[in-house]
């Protein structure tokens, strides 16, 4: 199929303004809802425009077409067969209504929604084009989150994750210090905004003479930006994700090569701070937020020392009822109880993370179903498989992307970003053979 060049040029700029609005509704919509409407309903309105914004997707423009070694074949009967899936479980009868099983076909449905329309209509799907906007956002993100974290606990920016000191904060506490939970995205967006960056600097790595100390620096404020926000499951995602990023998607040689320049721009960031006598105090900062971090660490040791590997017990020793077909979406979302009552079979039986209230709401069935969408992801991806392999461990473990709507648009977003800026220089390395 021919299109028009001025068609195409003018279809890709709104589907790249729809991108943006997606992205900065997640991330500013918390911000408002925190400093302007917090607690009203104006601000649960704003929450559901944002539950609602994946949907945005519909409003593409694009055409079918094949990438260029037709890697998009069956998505959209994929799609369509996980949709009916969910519906299916909507409708279960052992649900506490029919609006949890709405809310929960929204949250189980948007984070595919996004990915699957993605690799089907790669080159329709201009994220590439948000790279001045990512790189904007995460350093005043990050810059706005070591101002928080420099206050005292009874400071008007942590207001909602306190109400006086330090002793009053609770799990917000890190150290000293307030961990930056609440900042810029409302409660847990900063720290899955930190998930998205850790996509995006992978991103930077890939791109063909991006500056090597401008990398350099950007990696060094993402160890920041995980140390002030006190989330050991941020931290593990982040240097893992750099890590096994490194040494799987190149050759060997390559691997090394990318370290060591890496390693040289962090040295050179130290050394220009220390030249300029350390104007802003960074290194204090830095040495600061690390020891109240260790100390969180070593506070919840004995909490955090099976975390990582706790859905596997889940999955080998379900706990809960109808292990099978579950007892309907959204009956597990807190959220949805809050709003329209809780469900009954949850009575005496704590709920233990994302994969134990997916059995509960949707059974084996929609794990199974879940495991096969992220080998589609697998299969369709650009990106290295052992290292995608360990993202999708990292984020059955330690990331929520069904019952967290940061995390599930900021993941989303970020592998399609990976995605789409190594299909492009693949794409162009082919063209020039």
């Amino acid at each position: 199929m021919v299109i028009n060049e001025i068609v195409k040029t003018d279809a890709l700029k709104k589907n790249m303004w729809l991108l943006v609005m997606m992205f900065t509704i997640t991330t500013f919509s918390g911000a408002i809802r925190k400093w302007v409407f917090s607690d009203s309903i104006i601000s649960t309105l704003i929450f559901a425009v944002q539950l609602i914004c994946p949907f945005l997707i519909y409003y593409f423009h694009k055409v079918k077409e094949q990438t260029f070694d037709e890697k998009n074949k069956k998505i959209a009967d994929v799609l369509k067969l996980y949709g009916i899936v969910l519906i299916f479980e909507a409708f279960n009868p052992l649900n506490v209504t029919l609006f949890h099983g709405a809310l929960g076909f929204i949250l189980h449905f948007t984070f595919w929604l996004i990915i699957l329309v993605y690799l089907q209509f790669r080159n329709w799907f201009p994220i590439e084009r948000l790279f001045k906007l990512f790189l904007f956002a995460s350093i005043f993100q990050f810059i706005l989150g070591a101002f928080q974290y420099s206050l005292p606990a009874e400071h008007i920016l942590n207001k909602y994750l306190v109400e006086g000191s330090v002793e009053e904060a609770g799990k917000a506490a890190v150290g000293d210090s307030i961990r930056v939970t609440g900042t810029f995205s409302f409660i847990s967006g900063f720290g899955a905004y930190i998930i998205f960056y850790t996509f995006f600097i992978c991103a930077c790595m890939v791109k063909e003479n991006f500056n090597r100390i401008l990398l350099g620096f950007l990696i060094t404020l993402g160890i920041y930006g995980c140390f002030i926000s006190g989330s050991r499951g941020v931290t593990a995602f982040y240097i893992i994700g750099i890590f096994s990023f490194i040494i799987f998607s190149s050759d060997f040689l390559k691997s090394i090569s990318l370290l060591f320049q890496i390693v040289v721009g962090v040295a050179f960031i130290i050394l220009l701070n220390v030249g300029l006598n350390d104007p802003v105090n960074s290194i204090e900062k830095l040495d600061q937020a690390y020891s109240n971090f260790e100390s969180r660490v070593e506070d919840n040791k004995e909490e955090g020392s099976s975390r990582g590997t706790e859905f596997i017990d889940v999955i080998l020793g379900y706990n809960g009822p109808f292990p099978y077909f579950g007892a309907g979406l959204g009956g597990g979302y807190q959220g949805a109880n809050e709003l329209f009552g809780y469900s009954p079979y949850l009575k005496g039986i704590p709920p233990e993370g994302e994969v134990w209230k997916v059995i509960f709401e949707g059974g084996y069935l929609l794990l199974a179903l879940k495991i096969f969408m992220f080998y589609r992801l697998l299969y369709n991806t650009y990106i290295n498989k052992i290292f995608m392999l360990i993202i999708i461990l990292l984020i059955f473990s330690t990331v929520p992307i069904v019952y967290n709507v940061y995390n599930l648009m900021y993941v989303a977003l970020g592998i399609c970003y990976l995605d789409k800026v190594i299909y492009l220089q693949k794409k162009k390395k082919l063209e020039l053979e």
